[in-house]
């Protein structure tokens, strides 16, 4: 069975991204998981989802290099992460939605 680590790694691989030791360490500590952990678990989705706000942007969308071109799909990135997080009810970064406060008392 596959670790969330080496799940995460797959899964940043099709964004040709990468993550440090150091960064894996900090995705998995916010959902409560260790590098060993089997990706079995639903935490595994938000560890993912986290990783991917973390390479967002970096993610180039388009490169060149001698006559030989590569595209990525960012918002198919940003999607794919939102849906996560839509699905656990946790707020998606950058998207801050407006706010009603009362303004009758100003002191």
């Amino acid at each position: 069975m596959a670790t969330i680590q080496e799940l995460i790694t797959v899964k940043l691989a099709r964004l040709n991204q990468t993550l440090s030791q150091i960064e894996y360490n900090y995705v998995l500590a916010k959902v409560g998981l260790d590098s060993t952990s089997p990706d079995t678990s639903e935490k595994a989705e938000l560890a993912i989802a986290y990783a991917i706000t973390e390479v967002l942007p970096f993610i180039p969308s388009k490169v060149t290099e001698g006559g030989y071109s590569m595209e990525w799909s960012k918002e198919a990135a940003t999607e794919y992460r939102n849906s996560i997080y839509t699905r656990y009810g946790i707020a998606i970064p950058g998207n801050s939605q407006p706010t009603v406060s009362e303004a009758s008392n100003r002191w």
